[in-house]
């Protein structure tokens, strides 16, 4: 057992949620805690909202996330991609869309990588368009189908991509509240990106 208040309580098998914008911000948010979470056989599972391709090629930030998160414990099948896209799109954030945008690097619509698929190609058999509703109905339909009892979600910052995580989960949590009286997991939000004055709000 962790020498830590958080962890009074049994954390064997519960099952505990990290969400996080991008291939990186799961460090930043949650490191030690994944670690000290595993220690305590928590069953472990962290969900990417982006693809984090506004930079780099999704297949290089996916093979960062599966060397990071080995160090710590968690298994390949226990880390999610929901393949949306990550920064500036041909015309309006995601949040805001009501139709496909297109990313920079050219997607409108969600997408995995090798044998890593997105997870609503997993979970629909079809891939989501770039649209705040087809982000909104990915992030309830993840929450749904692991039902975590612990969820971690970065917070409200200065980054685009992490606003419209931490935005997007108030707004689907609140449904799923609704709907399903009887889950009630405990919730944490984290900041995860502080940039410093000249820097610039990209991952």
């Amino acid at each position: 057992m962790v020498d830590n208040s958080f962890f009074c309580q049994d954390m064997t098998g519960k099952k505990v949620m990290v969400l996080a914008p991008h291939q990186d911000d799961e460090i930043y948010m949650s490191g030690a805690l994944i670690y000290s979470l595993n220690i305590n056989k928590a069953d472990i599972y962290v969900v990417y909202a982006t693809n984090g391709d506004y930079k780099f090629k999704a297949e290089t930030r996916f093979s960062e996330a599966y060397n990071s998160l080995s160090i710590l414990g968690i298994p390949q099948k226990n880390i999610i991609f929901l393949g949306f896209a990550d920064g500036c799109l041909d015309d309006k954030h995601i949040f805001y869309a009501d139709v496909p945008q297109k990313s920079l690097s050219g997607h409108v619509e969600t997408y995995g990588v090798g044998e890593a698929k997105d997870f609503s190609k997993i979970y629909r058999h079809k891939h989501m368009p770039y649209t705040k509703e087809g982000f909104l109905n990915t992030l309830k339909d993840v929450i749904l189908f692991i039902m975590p009892d612990i969820i971690f979600c970065v917070d409200h910052d200065t980054h685009w991509d992490h606003r419209m995580l931490s935005v997007s989960f108030d707004i689907v949590m609140g449904e799923i509240l609704n709907e399903y009286l009887m889950y009630k997991p405990q919730i944490f939000k984290i900041l995860a990106f502080l940039p410093t004055p000249g820097r610039s709000a990209t991952a």
